[in-house]
């Protein structure tokens, strides 16, 4: 048993996009890896397990959803405190150098993350409105042409509205429709 499915199994999660990762990488779009909203890890595992010379960053607090960031009933589905990973970071990916785990709200950590880090594929699982507002924001000046973007919870209200308002803005930088957007930027 390697160090992906050890981890896996001593901390389980509800997110097993590994083939829908495989699919979507395409080692020709240079740029790290990031999730945003990391639970148990496993989605930045099976990331990170894509190319081992590329960076992993897992985005999260690490302490479940944030009341900040919650916005009533279009976020009602996750109450705050809900998704607290069953460890810490260190644990979660101990054994896999290529992570990068970065602890706090996406408001208060996002901002000091290089202006050089660039990603090639995204998972964004975030539920809420705020979160994905943030996120998407961030991302507009650190994805590579042909990135593509992986979104867990676009059929979520919060979430649906706020990928719709930035698709708005960005108009013609992003293509696709649901689950997978493509920065064309």
């Amino acid at each position: 048993m390697d160090v992906f499915e050890q981890l896996d199994r001593e901390y389980p999660s509800q997110t097993h996009k590994l083939d829908k990762f495989k699919e979507l990488f395409d080692p020709l779009v240079p740029g790290d890896f990031a999730e945003f909203g990391v639970y148990n890890g496993n989605g930045a595992r099976e990331l990170a397990s894509l190319d081992p010379s590329r960076t992993c960053w897992a985005f999260d607090t690490f302490e479940g959803m944030p009341q900040e960031d919650y916005s009533g009933d279009e976020d009602s589905s996750d109450p705050p405190g809900k998704w607290k990973p069953s460890a810490e970071p260190e644990a979660l990916f101990h054994g896999i150098p290529n992570i990068t785990a970065i602890k706090g709200r996406f408001v208060d950590t996002l901002g000091l993350v290089n202006d050089e880090v660039h990603f090639s594929l995204v998972h964004v699982d975030c539920d809420w409105y705020w979160s994905h507002r943030q996120v998407l924001e961030f991302l507009e000046s650190h994805l590579n042409h042909g990135a593509k973007i992986v979104f867990d919870d676009w059929t979520l209200a919060g979430a649906k509205r706020a990928i719709q308002e930035w698709r708005d803005r960005v108009g013609p930088k992003v293509k696709g429709e649901g689950e997978v957007l493509v920065w064309v930027g």
